[in-house]
């Protein structure tokens, strides 16, 4: 939509409930690029470890560069701590 939503309140009013079903109310995909270039450099953006691709018959005429995915999740720092992790386990810094 291009919105974002921020969730604010005390410990457990239900923030992390409701983070975690919104991605669910859309019920659709987007298409994330493998990867952009940006001032000269290639920054990956698509990765199956952190992606969700879609397993559907794509349209015949579908930009190869690009993947079809569930709706990203991320839920504030518990996401971003997994994100960090992730990229621990492939050695990235």
């Amino acid at each position: 939509s291009g919105t974002s939503i921020l969730l604010y309140g005390p410990a457990g009013t239900g923030k992390t409930s409701i983070a975690e079903v919104l991605p669910s109310v859309y019920g659709d995909a987007v298409w994330i690029p493998h990867a952009v270039e940006v001032t000269g450099q290639i920054v990956t953006l698509y990765d199956p470890g952190l992606h969700e691709r879609v397993d559907e018959a794509l349209p015949h005429d579908s930009d190869a560069r690009w993947v079809l995915c569930q709706r990203p999740k991320h839920n504030g720092r518990r996401g971003q701590r997994a994100i960090y992790q992730h990229a621990a386990r492939k050695g990235c810094h």
